[in-house]
């Protein structure tokens, strides 16, 4: 299996030629739940063993909440880069309780008191904004 992208200049890039000698372990992988890397098992092999990669794009800092509207209550994942370390999450002004899941994913909810306008998450390196919600 040999994953490809298009480069910024559309030109297709293959970026590695997987085959058996690469690191093949057993994995199981949660489909209820996103993740941020990539998934393949190769060459059609049905006992369940495959290849686990990850893929960096160099990407800036950013946070995109999942769904990018709801009203009070409403569950909210935020996905991005270097949330590790938050320490608010808030919902035009109006701090929301949160749990950082990991450097790509926070956990929270809309909170009682929150207008339509701008997510912004802070982290350590600053504060990121997703724009408006709600």
């Amino acid at each position: 299996m040999a994953p490809s992208f298009k480069s910024p200049q559309g030109a297709l890039t293959t970026i590695h030629n997987f085959d058996y000698t690469d690191a093949a372990v057993r994995l199981r992988a949660d489909a209820s739940h996103q993740r941020r890397f990539l998934w393949d098992e190769l060459g059609g092999w049905t006992d369940g063993y495959g290849t686990a990669f990850s893929l960096s794009m160099g990407l800036a800092p950013f946070a995109q909440p999942r769904p990018s509207m709801g009203v009070v209550g409403t569950a909210v994942t935020i996905l991005g880069n270097n949330l590790t370390g938050t320490t608010q999450v808030s919902f035009n002004g109006t701090a929301a309780t949160h749990k950082v899941v990991s450097a790509t994913e926070i956990a929270t909810k809309v909170p009682s008191g929150a207008t339509t306008g701008a997510l912004t998450v802070t982290t350590p390196s600053g504060t990121l904004s997703s724009g408006h919600f709600l």
